[in-house]
């Protein structure tokens, strides 16, 4: 048994020494780590699953806060290779799941540490943005449980929901912001737990208005607190 891409080439992966790291949660799919690559295979239908149009252009897409892709890959085993090969041949791909670059999780609380770490990322994650957006991607689903905190950058790791709009690129941009304040609701969330309902008071009002305006009134907030924290104490 082995992965295989949409080339039909065999991907360089001993499934005798994958190992299981989302055990305990509940998601759309199994994710193995093999060395310093995740494999995400889907447990179920793939309507569920990244789109093929939206995989081929965030693959193309270098920036350190987005999960790096590298293949979608289909697996295949021997009493299978042959009747998948002639799908293959016909140019039919059984999509299972997908390879990227792994990420390790640091212990960092970035409500803890000085406003800097989330002023620089915001701007960053801002830039991300706006290459989403002018690729008519939507973003959907963007929390802290889909995303790496590291020491010097969050990681959005998890893009299955986004999708290829119609839309203008402004409205587009407008719901991407959207998601970025869901993103820094949810840290906030999750490391202040003690404090959610000031939490939740908080951003339901930056939700209230325009979320580029918004994004950039919280900056202006952490801008004037040594911590993050101190926003909502206040």
């Amino acid at each position: 048994m082995g992965l295989y891409n949409r080339s039909f080439c065999k991907l360089d992966v001993n499934l005798d020494e994958v190992k299981r790291v989302n055990k305990n949660m509940v998601t759309n799919s199994f994710i193995y780590r093999y060395k310093d690559i995740i494999i995400k295979k889907y447990w179920y239908c793939t309507e569920l699953a990244i789109s093929d149009d939206v995989f081929d252009i965030l693959h193309t897409i270098d920036n350190k806060h987005l999960i790096k892709l590298y293949e979608l890959f289909t697996i295949i085993s021997d009493e299978e290779y042959e009747q998948k090969y002639k799908s293959f041949l016909h140019k039919k791909f059984s999509k299972d799941g997908y390879t990227a670059k792994y990420y390790q999780q640091d212990s960092i609380n970035p409500i803890l540490e000085k406003s800097y770490y989330l002023i620089k990322n915001i701007d960053e994650l801002k830039e991300l943005i706006d290459i989403l957006s002018n690729y008519h991607i939507l973003m959907e689903d963007t929390k802290i449980e889909n995303s790496i905190i590291q020491k010097n950058q969050i990681v959005i790791i998890d893009p299955d929901y986004y999708k290829l709009s119609n839309l203008d690129i402004k409205t587009i941009k407008e719901n991407n912001y959207k998601e970025l304040l869901k993103l820094l609701q949810s840290l906030f969330e999750h490391f202040l737990v003690d404090k959610k309902c000031e939490v939740i008071d908080y951003f339901d009002k930056l939700q209230d208005g325009n979320p580029i305006e918004s994004v950039s009134h919280f900056e202006k907030s952490l801008k004037q607190v040594k911590k993050p924290i101190e926003i909502i104490n206040r």
